[in-house]
């Protein structure tokens, strides 16, 4: 303990423990401004992402066409048919 109080800068133990039950104090008093702040960038990024997303779906769309009909390509032909 002599040697956290001597690291920390501290004149006793009991400034030692003191400023350790402040800085307690003020962490868990600010841990719900930093939760909010978290929560914040973390929507933010989100709808960076949705928006990324969308506009992903939108080009495969383009590609392999509208969805639940699959890609544009022509059935296999029956070599029993005649192609009109």
């Amino acid at each position: 303990m002599a040697k956290a109080c001597v690291a920390a800068g501290t004149r006793s133990l009991s400034e030692f423990a003191r400023l350790a039950v402040f800085d307690k104090v003020e962490a868990l008093s600010s841990r719900s401004l930093v939760l909010n702040r978290d929560l914040n960038t973390l929507a933010t990024q989100l709808g960076g992402l949705n928006e990324a997303l969308r506009q992903a779906s939108s080009r495969i769309s383009l590609l392999l066409g509208p969805s639940g009909t699959g890609p544009a390509t022509e059935e296999p032909s029956d070599p029993g048919k005649r192609n009109p």
